[in-house]
């Protein structure tokens, strides 16, 4: 199982995606959401409008983490890519709900 865990307290933004969804291509509709978020944070970052804090991702395993602080972005905008990525992970949940879990706050 597949489980993703997004968080933004504030101006600290968390997510986590660990496990395997036992089904190739529902690893890889995940992997789209973690690499278009990943790219975002990253790009972001190179901007100057958040700062990176951890950005780990581990291939053999399929974890994903990513920490970040904003700093001149409202954190509504964080909040709105937020919302798009747990949307597709929520649609994978409802569609693949022994695969994949999204834990969303």
């Amino acid at each position: 199982m597949t489980t993703a865990k997004i968080r933004q307290n504030g101006d600290i933004v968390r997510v986590a995606v660990q496990g395997h969804a036992g089904d190739p291509r529902i690893c890889a509709a995940c992997c789209v959401l973690e690499q278009t978020l990943q790219q975002w944070l990253r790009d972001m970052g190179k901007g100057g409008a958040l700062a990176l804090y951890d950005d780990d991702v581990k291939e053999e395993t399929g974890d994903f983490y990513i920490k970040a602080k904003t700093k001149n972005v409202d954190d509504k905008v964080v909040a709105m890519l937020l919302g798009v990525i747990a949307t597709g992970f929520m649609l994978l949940q409802e569609q693949y709900p022994d695969h994949v879990r999204l834990i969303y706050k």
